[in-house]
């Protein structure tokens, strides 16, 4: 017969100690009536227990020497030498449990640290500064330059409805509703990126923040639009197409393609200048207007109203200015008579 005694067979029901799985591997649990097991409404922290529980062992000592002092009561034919290898291997039993109490109490404190540690790095709450709503930390949208806070979901909805009324860049919201606020914050690319923008949203919000630093045209040579620095756009009156392949030039004014050798005027008068001198028409002196003999002689008379100057189609030279036919006629036998040819070409 196996007269050896376990600790799980000698201990009373109800007793303060429960042990089981592996050798070496116990658990253990201490009742303590004022100490009762509780769990943080905010974290899921081991609760250690607290005070001692050294008088435990002694009572579970105690219980171990009334259980043999009288062998015969309780092991009925057992002999002195059964009742000593049997308190024998109950005193191995307790030296285990105290192993095990050594192991508890270190768990303990270990559990301890860790919910100070835990309890230290508990996140706060902050106040939205756009619903007011108590929010905790890790919700929290902070703008760099103005450190202020908004929830995720407000800052979320602000900035959607800013670009989609595109508005860029986009100011703080609290710093907006600041009249005194002379260096309002910015929502920058990190927000936009954290906050969860859709696809489209985040497209449209790029699209803008280039916006800011370029400009879309139209080629009138190609055809086609394309987006160009908006400083170099600024800057320069005959814009060029980047475009391989065109290379137009426009005037970025009246939008007219020009020739970037030649002098360029949105009201024409340069192109017409070259037109002139390209068809060899003459201006009348008396009023600039350019005139084109059809055929005839060249004798020319200004047709602008109220000009009356009679003019040399060769030399763009003034005959006479009057309605008079006397006067007229002198000065055309003058100037043709000294000057030039009437019919020359």
């Amino acid at each position: 017969m196996d007269n050896s005694v376990t600790l799980s067979s000698i201990l009373p029901p109800g007793s303060a100690f429960e042990f089981g799985g592996d050798k070496g591997k116990g658990k253990e649990r201490a009742h303590h009536p004022s100490h009762g097991a509780s769990s943080s409404p905010d974290h899921n922290i081991p609760q250690p227990t607290r005070g001692k529980v050294g008088p435990i062992l002694k009572e579970f000592r105690a219980y171990l020497d009334a259980q043999f002092t009288e062998p015969a009561r309780h092991h009925g034919s057992l002999g002195p030498h059964h009742d000593s290898g049997a308190k024998t291997d109950a005193e191995k039993s307790f030296d285990l449990a105290v192993a095990l109490q050594g192991e508890y109490e270190s768990e303990n404190a270990r559990i301890i640290a860790q919910q100070e540690i835990l309890l230290q790095s508990y996140q706060g709450k902050f106040e939205c500064g756009i619903c007011l709503e108590t929010c905790p930390d890790d919700s929290a949208t902070s703008i760099d330059q103005c450190q202020h806070k908004c929830c995720r979901d407000c800052i979320r909805g602000y900035l959607v409805s800013k670009i989609e009324e595109h508005r860029f860049p986009v100011v703080c919201p609290i710093c907006s509703a600041n009249e005194n606020q002379r260096d309002p914050g910015i929502i920058g690319e990190e927000i936009a990126v954290q906050i969860g923008l859709t696809q489209e949203q985040y497209q449209l919000w790029n699209e803008l923040g280039v916006a800011v630093f370029s400009t879309v045209i139209n080629c009138p040579k190609c055809e086609k639009s394309l987006v160009v620095d908006r400083d170099d756009y600024q800057a320069n009156e005959i814009i060029s197409c980047p475009l391989p392949g065109c290379r137009g030039h426009w005037c970025k004014k009246c939008s007219q393609i020009t020739n970037p050798q030649q002098r360029h005027t949105c009201d024409g008068s340069a192109e017409l200048d070259r037109l002139i001198d390209q068809q060899k028409w003459k201006r009348c002196p008396g009023c600039n207007t350019p005139t084109e003999k059809a055929s005839g002689c060249n004798h020319m008379t200004c047709t602008s109203a109220g000009c009356n100057t009679h003019f040399c189609y060769l030399c763009g030279n003034l005959i006479v200015r009057s309605v008079l036919r006397d006067d007229i006629q002198r000065g055309v036998s003058a100037h043709y008579s000294t000057n030039c040819a009437l019919f020359a070409h």
